[in-house]
């Protein structure tokens, strides 16, 4: 085996991955879908209990979370498939500062009156 590749354990574990669910392929009992997440590899794919069928066109092209046992391979630090258990739209993303620019302009400051907050009066 490659030195590079040794750094990781192989297992699996419960845990949770976020990402956008991009594609669900139920043919032949598949039962798999494909997400990309907002960090990490290019995708991973994740399989779904029976009881999840009728919701999965719910969570296409969304922003979810996947819980459910993440395998790992011996190549990176991120799951490499998902056997999800649940899956749960996330809310939309919040503003970043840069979009925010500007929502106080023309604004003051509350004053604050230090001195009677830190001697109790």
């Amino acid at each position: 085996m490659d030195p590079k590749f040794e750094t990781w354990k192989v297992g699996a574990a419960l845990g949770s991955v976020v990402g956008e669910l991009k594609k669900v392929d139920d043919l032949e009992a598949g039962q798999e879908f494909v997400i990309v997440p907002l960090i990490g590899p290019e995708q991973i794919v994740c399989t779904f209990p029976e009881s999840l069928r009728n919701q999965m066109g719910e969570f296409l092209f969304k922003t979810v979370r996947v819980e459910g046992i993440l395998h790992y391979s011996e190549r990176s630090p991120f799951p490499q498939r998902v056997d999800a258990s649940r899956i749960i739209e996330t809310p939309k993303r919040r503003k970043t500062f840069g979009q925010m620019r500007g929502i106080f302009a023309g604004k003051f400051p509350q004053q604050v009156a230090w001195d009677s907050l830190i001697n109790g009066r």
